[in-house]
């Protein structure tokens, strides 16, 4: 099992933790691989770029693909492969959502979707150029090119589930509320209001 890590560029780094890389060849007496993804308050986006690994669940609809997104999440999800596999992948910050999607954070927690479900056409052109890519080196190219592209795009919020537009704020508590909307948005935390926070001696947003 070899399992690696390669930096972004430097302007890249407030955004992005780190690329990773995991391959392993089976061996005599291997017939399958388990990966688990834990509960994370991270972003991850994985390219399967040798064989591929099918969801195991107990129900629902399991994610099968070559490529996805795997947002900040609450619970963990495992997956199997019966070949010798090579994963290779963007470790990013929750907060970065919204500057290369577009979409407030919160919208995306505990979701999974494969790139070109989420991104369409620019989705499925970099799922084959990572594919076909002749080392990581050069994925991490690809990459970091793409996310570059990302953060040249004018601000406009996008919603992966089609909501209706959220009202304009009240007058009243007008601070309160775009603090909270902002942790919202860009860490896609979930913010209780005040009545909730005393009831549970949890923090309190104050102006």
């Amino acid at each position: 099992m070899k399992y690696s890590t390669l930096p972004p560029p430097i302007h890249l780094q407030p955004y992005i933790r780190c690329f990773w890389v995991l391959e392993h060849e089976f061996g005599i007496g291997e017939d399958s691989y388990i990966y688990r993804s834990v509960a994370d308050g991270c972003v991850e986006m994985v390219f399967h770029y040798q064989s591929a690994f099918e969801e195991l669940i107990t129900s629902g609809t399991a994610h099968n693909w070559r490529s996805g997104i795997h947002f900040q999440s609450s619970h963990y999800r495992r997956f199997e492969t019966k070949q010798s596999f090579g994963l290779f992948g963007a470790y990013i910050y929750p907060f970065a959502i919204p500057y290369f999607f577009r979409v407030p954070s919160a919208e995306t927690s505990n979701e999974m979707l494969d790139l070109e479900t989420f991104l369409g056409f620019a989705g499925r052109e970099l799922e084959e150029k990572i594919m076909i890519a002749p080392d990581n080196q050069k994925r991490v190219e690809i990459l970091t090119a793409f996310f570059e592209k990302r953060l040249q795009r004018p601000c406009q919020w996008r919603n992966i589930h089609k909501r209706a537009r959220r009202p304009k704020l009240r007058p009243q508590c007008r601070c309160q509320r775009r603090i909270r909307q902002y942790l919202v948005d860009y860490g896609g935390l979930i913010v209780m209001r005040n009545s909730e926070c005393r009831s549970r001696n949890a923090f309190r947003l104050s102006c």
